[in-house]
C-alpha cells in the first residue's frame, strides 16, 4: 500500500472517530432540561410553603424543588431519561400523579395525602353533682316577683330559692330647684322704615312782583356806583 493511501486512512479514521465524540457531546449540550412546573396539593389544602418536591426516574432521585405559594418546580438533565416515568413525592408522601420525562416544559399537578389523622377531641365529662342532706342550705337565689304576688319559698338540693315580690312604686319627688338664668340673646335685627309722614301745612305766597322790583333796584344801584366811579376827577 502506499504512504498516499496510508495517509489518506489514517486522515478518514482520525474524523469517524472524532465524530463518534463529539456528536453525542454536542447533541446533549444543545438540548434543554426537563422542567417539571405545576400546584401541590397536599391533604386536601394548597402544600405549605417550603414543602420539599421530590422527583424520581427509576427509583433515582433526579431533582427536587420546594413549593412556594402552592406552585413548584422540579429541573433535571433528561438526557438518559427522556420518555420514561417522572414519580414524585410532596414532603414523605406519593404524589398520585405521574410524568414523563421529556427536554423542556412538563406541567404537572400533583396530589397527595400524608395519612395525617386529625384526633378527635375527648369530651369532658360532666362532673356529677354531690347530693348534698336534706335540710341543709348550700346556696341561695333570689328571684323577682311581679308586684302584689304572694312570696316563695323552694329547697331542693341544698339550693334555696327565694320569690319576692316587687314592692309599690314610690311616691314623686319633689321638684328640682330653678335653674340658673341663660345669657343674653343677641340684638335683633334693625326693624323696618316707618311709613311717611303727612304733608305740613303750605306756606304763605309772597308777593312776585316785589322782588322783581327790589331786583330792578339793585341793579341801577350798581349801574349808578359804577358810573360816578368812572366819571369822578383824578387828584392832582
Amino acid at each position: 500500500m502506499s504512504k498516499l493511501k496510508i495517509s489518506i486512512l489514517v486522515v478518514v479514521m482520525t474524523v469517524v472517530a472524532l465524530l463518534v465524540v463529539l456528536v453525542p457531546a454536542i447533541a446533549s449540550a444543545q438540548m434543554p432540561p426537563c422542567r417539571v412546573q405545576g400546584t401541590v396539593t397536599l391533604d386536601g389544602a394548597t402544600a405549605p410553603n417550603g414543602t420539599v418536591v421530590t422527583a424520581s426516574v427509576g427509583g433515582t432521585q433526579v431533582g427536587t424543588g420546594t413549593v412556594a405559594s402552592g406552585s413548584f418546580q422540579v429541573q433535571f438533565d433528561a438526557t438518559s431519561s427522556v420518555g420514561q416515568t417522572i414519580t414524585f413525592k410532596v414532603g414523605t408522601a406519593d404524589a398520585t400523579e405521574t410524568a414523563t420525562a421529556a427536554y423542556g416544559l412538563v406541567k404537572k399537578n400533583l396530589t397527595a395525602t400524608s395519612g395525617a389523622v386529625t384526633p378527635t377531641p375527648t369530651p369532658t365529662p360532666t362532673p356529677t353533682p354531690t347530693p348534698v342532706p336534706a335540710g341543709v342550705i348550700a346556696s341561695v337565689t333570689a328571684n323577682a316577683l311581679p308586684a302584689g304576688s304572694a312570696p316563695t319559698l323552694d329547697l331542693t338540693n341544698g339550693v334555696l330559692t327565694l320569690g319576692i315580690p316587687k314592692g309599690d312604686t314610690g311616691a314623686a319627688g319633689k321638684d328640682g330647684a330653678a335653674g340658673v338664668a341663660g345669657k343674653d340673646g343677641a340684638p335683633g335685627k334693625a326693624g323696618a322704615a316707618g311709613a311717611a309722614g303727612a304733608p305740613g301745612d303750605k306756606g304763605d305766597t309772597g308777593s312776585a312782583a316785589l322782588g322783581i322790583v327790589a331786583l330792578i333796584i339793585a341793579i341801577v344801584a350798581l349801574l349808578v356806583a359804577a358810573f360816578v366811579m368812572i366819571k369822578k376827577p383824578k387828584a392832582a
